[in-house]
């Protein structure tokens, strides 16, 4: 097999995109491999604020909490505003979230307004200590196991880069800059890797999810509105805010325009990510790779 550090231009920087791309491929491989090899006992994932939460975290598990209610009649929409119905509406709920987005709507008030409330904000911690607990959520001793391995894929990077820049130089080629954003963009991904809220056990679940419940995401647009199922919720809770037809929710896109498709189609998760989707640009021309 030739040298590699003797390539030259395009030819090094495919060598580097190839190897940039396989090094952050093994790492979420291993993240995920050793954050579900050991057995822990599943929640029961039947409240979709819940797996709001696990998919999206705090906003996203108040924002779904919020049309369920407007669903069920029991929150009023006008455009951006929001009211609850009356005084009945918050003891016809269980739900600590739900009791608290009613309560700050009593007077009314701005959609966004919920993002920022105490209350509610405290329920939805409840469901992070769930799903810490379960581990479907890192805490930092799940960061510190990601610490090492992020690392060693960092360096790694760092090392095949800088030996290719010093030989660049020693050979009077100063036209690196593709290989330097390409480094810098691979080992920002490692480092988002390491940091990825949501641990391997947790997006094995959320992926179960999507299996589980992928005929009610195709069948959207027939969803049955005025709170008589949970569906409505469920699905908005597994596949995004988007997935939620404008036809049968028009709220949705005056209360959140920018997480609604308007179309019912499918929304990718905010815990998905992509190692090197943002590192194969064109354009580079021979030579960038010094």
């Amino acid at each position: 097999m030739p040298n590699p550090f003797l390539l030259r231009g395009f030819e090094f920087l495919a060598f580097y995109l190839v190897v940039g791309i396989l090094i952050n491929w093994g790492l979420r491989k291993w993240i995920r491999n050793k954050e579900t090899e050991t057995f822990v006992r599943k929640p029961q994932m039947a409240d979709p604020y819940q797996i709001a939460y696990l998919r999206g975290g705090e906003h996203e598990a108040l924002s779904i909490a919020t049309i369920a209610l407007i669903d069920r009649g029991l929150l009023i929409a006008e455009g951006e505003t929001l009211r609850t119905k009356d005084d009945l509406a918050i003891q016809l709920v269980n739900r600590p979230i739900e009791k608290a987005i009613l309560k700050r709507y009593v007077r009314g008030g701005n959609a966004d307004e919920i993002f920022t409330d105490t209350s509610a904000r405290a329920a939805c911690d409840e469901y992070k200590k769930t799903l810490t607990e379960y581990q479907l959520l890192a805490d930092t001793s799940v960061y510190r196991r990601r610490l090492m391995p992020a690392l060693i894929a960092v360096g790694g990077l760092l090392l095949i880069a800088g030996t290719k820049i010093v030989i660049a130089l020693s050979q009077g080629r100063h036209n690196l800059a593709f290989l330097v954003i390409l480094t810098i963009v691979f080992s920002i991904a490692a480092v988002v890797a390491c940091a990825k809220r949501i641990t391997g056990r947790g997006q094995a679940m959320l992926d179960d999810l999507k299996i589980l419940f992928d005929r009610l995401r195709r069948n959207v647009k027939s969803l049955r509105t005025g709170g008589q199922t949970n569906e409505a919720a469920l699905v908005a809770a597994i596949f995004g805010i988007s997935i939620l037809p404008s036809i049968t929710f028009p709220f949705v896109n005056k209360l959140y325009p920018n997480k609604s498709s308007g179309d019912g189609g499918s929304s990718c998760s905010s815990s998905s990510s992509s190692c090197g989707s943002s590192c194969g640009g064109g354009g580079c021309g021979g030579g960038c790779g010094g």
